[in-house]
C-alpha cells in the first residue's frame, strides 16, 4: 500500500507498525475526534480478535477498482483547490 500512495503521490512513502497503545494518539493527531479515534480502535481489535466475521450466509464482496485507482481519486481529491 505505501509503494502505491507513493506511486501517487510521486514522493517517498513508508509504512510502520504503530503499537496498540498509541493507536488513539496517532488517530487524533490525524485530526479525527477522540470519540472516532476510540470508534476506530474498538472496531479494530474487535476484528482482531475475531468478533466481526461475515454474517452466516453472507459473502466477502471484492471490487474491481485496482486499489492505485482508489488513492489517485484520494490524491486528486486533497490536492484539488477548494471551490468559493
Amino acid at each position: 500500500m505505501a509503494a502505491v500512495f507513493a506511486e501517487q503521490l510521486a514522493r517517498p512513502v513508508s509504512s510502520r507498525a504503530v503499537p496498540r497503545e498509541a493507536w488513539l494518539e496517532v488517530l487524533t493527531a490525524a485530526k479525527l475526534s477522540e470519540s472516532a479515534a476510540r470508534l476506530i480502535a474498538e472496531l479494530q481489535d474487535m476484528h482482531n480478535t475475531g468478533a466481526i466475521e461475515v454474517e452466516p450466509g453472507g459473502s466477502v464482496q471484492h471490487g474491481t477498482t485496482p486499489l492505485s485507482a482508489a488513492i489517485r481519486q484520494l490524491v486528486d481529491h486533497q490536492t484539488r483547490p477548494a471551490s468559493l
